[in-house]
C-alpha cells in the first residue's frame, strides 16, 4: 500500500510537471503569434483579451472585416494576464479593450475572490495608466455547472464554483463602478434556474459552445462599436 501511494505521488507529480510545461510552451507560442500579428495590425480596433473562454470565441467569423483582435491564452490567470499586457493590449494601442479573466485563477492558482479581484483592478487600472484614451469593457466571470451533472468534465470545473464567481463578480461591479468603466454582466444570462451555467451551452460545464457565444455575442454587441 505504501509504494503505491508513493508511485501514485510520482505519477501526480509528473503529471503536473508536464501541465505546466505544456501550459508554458502553449503560452509562449500565443505570445510569440501575437507579436507577429501585431506589427501587421491597424492601430485603434478592439482587443478581446482573456483566457480559453476569449480564445475559443471565434472573433474574426463573427465579425468579419473588422478591426478585432483576439488576445485570449487558454489556461491563462489573472497572473499570467499581468505578465503579457504588452504583447496583447498595448502594442495594438486599441480604442478599446474587452477583458475577460478569472476563472482559472480559482482552480489552477486556488485564489480567493478576493485575490482575483485584487488582480483584474490591477489590470485596468495599467491599461487606463497606460492607455488612458482607450475605453475598457470589464465582463463578468461565466458561470459553471456543478459537478452533480453528469456528462462534464470534473477537472475543468474543480474548484470553480458558482459561489466564489458570484462573490467575485459582485466586487468587480463595484471596481467598474468605481473606475466608472462598462461592466456587462454576462453571467446572469448564461444561468439557468438553478444558478448553473446552462447545460444546453456549454460543452464541459466551463466552456461555451456556439450557442453559448451567440448569447455572449449579443449582450457585448451594443458596446462593441468605435467612434
Amino acid at each position: 500500500m505504501k509504494k503505491q501511494k508513493e508511485e501514485m505521488r510520482v505519477l501526480q507529480s509528473l503529471q503536473d510537471n508536464f501541465t505546466s510545461m505544456f501550459f508554458e510552451q502553449t503560452f509562449m507560442s500565443r505570445l510569440d503569434w501575437f507579436i507577429y500579428l501585431n506589427k501587421m495590425a491597424p492601430k485603434g480596433g478592439v482587443v478581446f483579451v482573456g483566457d480559453s473562454l476569449t480564445q475559443e470565441f471565434l472573433i474574426r467569423d463573427v465579425y468579419p472585416n473588422r478591426n478585432y483582435h483576439n488576445r485570449g491564452i487558454g489556461g491563462d490567470t489573472t497572473v499570467g494576464l499581468l505578465k503579457r499586457m504588452d504583447e496583447s493590449i498595448y502594442q495594438l494601442e486599441p480604442s478599446k479593450v474587452v477583458l475577460l479573466i478569472g476563472t482559472n485563477d480559482f482552480a489552477i492558482l486556488h485564489s480567493t475572490p478576493e485575490t482575483v479581484t485584487d488582480n483584474i483592478e490591477r489590470i485596468c487600472r495599467s491599461i487606463k495608466e497606460k492607455l488612458p484614451g482607450t475605453e475598457l469593457v470589464l465582463e463578468s466571470i461565466y458561470p459553471t455547472i456543478s459537478q452533480d451533472y453528469k456528462q462534464i468534465d470534473e477537472e475543468a470545473i474543480s474548484q470553480r464554483s458558482n459561489i466564489v464567481i458570484d462573490a467575485a463578480n459582485e466586487k468587480l461591479k463595484l471596481i467598474a463602478a468605481d473606475m466608472q468603466i462598462e461592466y456587462v454582466d454576462i453571467n446572469s444570462s448564461l444561468k439557468d434556474a438553478n444558478g448553473q451555467l446552462k447545460k444546453e451551452i456549454s460543452r464541459d460545464g466551463l466552456h461555451l459552445n456556439t450557442k453559448g457565444y451567440e448569447i455572449v455575442q449579443c449582450l457585448l454587441q451594443p458596446y462593441l462599436e468605435v467612434d
